[in-house]
């Protein structure tokens, strides 16, 4: 089905972008009603947007089952198996505390009237971002799986979108659909889109949000229509109130849709394929209004979250001595993977692709995707974000780079061989392509097995994600539910596995929380809740009973309970009597076990 612009449809596309852009800065300005109009309009459209998707993709799979483009699909649709394989699966992936609190924050809003659609959720950032990781666990309820398919689903629809589109852009120039598997399967050899994928953060967001503007980009190339430019609006509008790396990808998106109404004007009505009676002397003209249009409206919405106050210290940057030694400092570092493995095995391929796009051997927009790629990269080691982060951790915020260059220069090579009229026959191709994605695939592999290049972090907490693991288990076990109220008690001595509250916002949001080390029993510990304690060691059966402590729980003091009325050597006998049990988990990611130990106290 098309869904045309001409001198009809441009009248409520005009409406539309006017309509939706006031609307958003009435949002911000005003609030109340036109707060909550925004949200609901947002959010309904969010998932038209999804409905579509799946509909169309539904409609590919079948096109490709009857045509028989049998790789095509299966080569996707394998790739796309492995990434959900991850999810909520902890011998690889992480819980991430961030994230926890990222979703927890997604989930309130749907306890708000207007969704909390122009508020601030974690460390100040638009909180918009996280009502949408939120909506697997809104839906089907808090657990490993939802918590991380908020984040990872998000990653799979923006390369599916992607994939569809390049397949598309291969068909129109008369290429082979397969080779589409190329860019896609690559994205799988760079070390940090595998690593933050499963860190299951809004770090992977920017990427996600990057890969469908790409894929959006592509669909207005191959075909201008009235789909195209709602949807890249609408995409253009999240962008604006998301982490804030994908600012940079928002830019350059709005500075193609610029170039390409600018330089294809006769290709532009060619696409269209307007009936002659409608076109207008001045040709595209229709088009070229919805476009601008779409530009507006994505500038509007940035806007209104700029005027408003952003609280991701945008415009703040680290002091240096020498803004040229800074950048000349980041871009060494980003080519020679000084730091940390960033390019990888693809450096001498992203420095000859830029090299010919400096002097002017390839397109436009190669040039222009080079250029804004030295901006990504000193950008991010310029500003200063919320501490002074290692040099390794920085560089996660040029991960937006990583899947413009690899479609960039994807498209590059196919339109060379394609001038060059380079045909290579059905016996020879099938392997060689099958061989190049197996090259890729298995530095994915790798990739997904190492431990963390970047956020080492990580590699101190691992113990963490099989506690989470091992108390939902507990509660499955003595039929709870993870909402209900009961205490949580775990002791450890490393101070990085200490802020179990930051997990429990999400997964046991009314849990009353406390983190201890050494082997003494807390009084002030409410035993007329359930009562899971943890401990990474035996000290379960050596524990103390300590009278008369204060509690360091500035968080909780309306759960405290009176000491004095507290029977502390009752609870005492009763935690003591209590078997300990121990659980251990295989870390096949680090190669280790890690065994968790347990005393379940219920009271009678």
């Amino acid at each position: 089905m098309k869904f045309k612009i001409n001198n009809h449809t441009i009248k409520y596309l005009t409406a539309y972008f006017s309509v939706v852009s006031a609307l958003e800065l009435l949002a911000y300005g005003i609030g109340g009603f036109f707060e909550i109009a925004a949200a609901y309009i947002w959010l309904f459209t969010g998932f038209f947007w999804l409905g579509y998707f799946l509909f169309r993709a539904g409609s590919r799979v079948m096109t490709d089952i009857r045509e028989k483009k049998f790789l095509c699909l299966f080569g996707f649709l394998f790739e796309v198996i492995l990434l959900i394989l991850f999810i909520g699966n902890v011998s690889f992936s992480d819980i991430n505390p961030d994230a926890t609190q990222q979703v927890a924050a997604g989930l309130e809003s749907f306890e708000n009237e207007a969704l909390n659609y122009t508020g601030k959720a974690f460390l100040g950032y638009p909180n918009r971002q996280y009502i949408i990781a939120a909506v697997p666990s809104y839906i089907f309820g808090r657990n490993l799986w939802t918590f991380q398919a908020g984040f990872g689903l998000m990653f799979i629809l923006g390369l599916s979108v992607l994939y569809l589109n390049i397949r598309d852009w291969l068909a129109k120039r008369g290429m082979k659909e397969e080779y589409a598997l190329f860019p896609c399967y690559a994205l799988l050899a760079f070390p940090f889109i595998t690593e933050y994928y499963m860190n299951f953060e809004q770090a992977i967001t920017p990427v996600a949000l990057t890969m469908l503007g790409l894929g959006l980009m592509i669909r207005l190339v191959n075909d201008a229509d009235i789909i195209a430019v709602l949807s890249l609006s609408y995409l253009g509008g999240l962008m604006a109130d998301s982490y804030t790396p994908v600012l940079a990808s928002l830019g350059l998106l709005i500075v193609f849709i610029g170039v390409y109404i600018i330089r294809n004007p006769k290709k532009l009505q060619d696409q269209n394929d307007q009936p002659s009676e409608t076109v207008h002397t001045n040709g595209n003209t229709e088009l070229k209004i919805a476009c601008a249009g779409c530009i507006g409206t994505i500038i509007s919405f940035f806007l209104a979250s700029y005027i408003s106050g952003r609280s991701d210290r945008l415009t703040e940057f680290r002091e240096s001595t020498s803004v040229v030694k800074t950048a000349l400092e980041a871009w060494k570092d980003f080519f020679t993977d000084a730091n940390v493995t960033f390019l990888g095995v693809f450096i001498i391929v992203v420095v000859l692709y830029m090299l010919l796009s400096f002097t002017f051997r390839l397109k436009l927009h190669d040039f222009l995707v080079s250029l804004w790629v030295l901006g990504v990269v000193f950008f991010s080691d310029y500003m200063t974000g919320y501490t002074t982060y290692d040099k390794a951790w920085v560089m996660q915020r040029n991960m937006i780079v990583i899947p413009v260059l690899a479609v960039c220069i994807f498209f590059a090579v196919m339109e060379f061989l394609g001038k060059k009229k380079f045909v290579i026959k059905k016996s020879v191709r099938i392997p060689v392509l099958v061989l190049l994605l197996l090259g890729f695939l298995a530095g994915g592999l790798y990739n997904f097995t190492r431990p963390h290049n970047s956020f080492k972090y990580f590699s101190y907490i691992q113990p963490m994600k099989y506690v989470i693991q091992y108390i939902e288990e507990t509660l499955d076990e003595n039929g709870m539910k993870p909402t209900d109220e009961f205490n949580l008690v775990i002791y450890t001595d490393n101070i990085l596995e200490s802020n179990i509250r930051d997990y429990a916002l999400y997964f046991f949001p009314n849990a009353v929380t406390r983190s201890d080390v050494g082997a003494v029993l807390s009084p002030e510990i409410d035993y007329s809740l359930p009562t899971f304690i943890y401990a990474e060691d035996e000290r379960l059966d050596y524990l103390e009973k300590e009278t008369g402590m204060e509690d360091s729980r500035p968080d909780y003091p309306e759960n405290m309970p009176d000491t004095e009325e507290n029977d502390t050597e009752e609870n005492y006998r009763n935690v003591m009597s209590a078997p300990t049990e121990s659980r251990t988990y295989s870390n096949f990611r680090y190669g280790t076990d890690i065994t968790w130990y347990r005393k379940c106290v219920i009271s009678r």
